[in-house]
């Protein structure tokens, strides 16, 4: 999220909303990077300006995206991702990929 915000020259603060998500929810669950993507879709949607249903479907559409490549390089859930590992050298790796198909996603049209 912090990558997203600042791609977007938003408030870093805004990334904030995502502090928690960190280890997949904080409890092992959906990864964070996932969640936060997501989330950056949608402050990304609510940027542009579009009529709601229009900026809703680019919403949806980019969201469909980011989770299809998602689902085709990792998965869903932190304790997946991490099994066996004591390291955070995936994630470290998987958050370099996210953020970079995040300002894929949301770059300037």
């Amino acid at each position: 999220m912090a990558v997203a915000v600042r791609f977007m020259k938003r408030p870093e603060s805004l990334a904030w909303v995502a502090a928690a998500f960190g280890r997949g929810l904080n409890n092992r669950d959906l990864c964070g990077f996932l969640t936060s993507g997501e989330m950056a879709i949608g402050v990304y949607a609510g940027d542009l300006k579009l009529e709601g249903q229009a900026a809703r479907q680019v919403c949806s559409r980019k969201s469909r995206e980011f989770w299809q490549w998602w689902l085709s390089v990792a998965p869903l859930h932190c304790a997946e991702i991490r099994e066996g590992r004591t390291d955070n050298k995936v994630c470290v790796r998987l958050g370099k990929l996210a953020a970079a198909k995040i300002e894929e996603l949301v770059k300037p049209v």
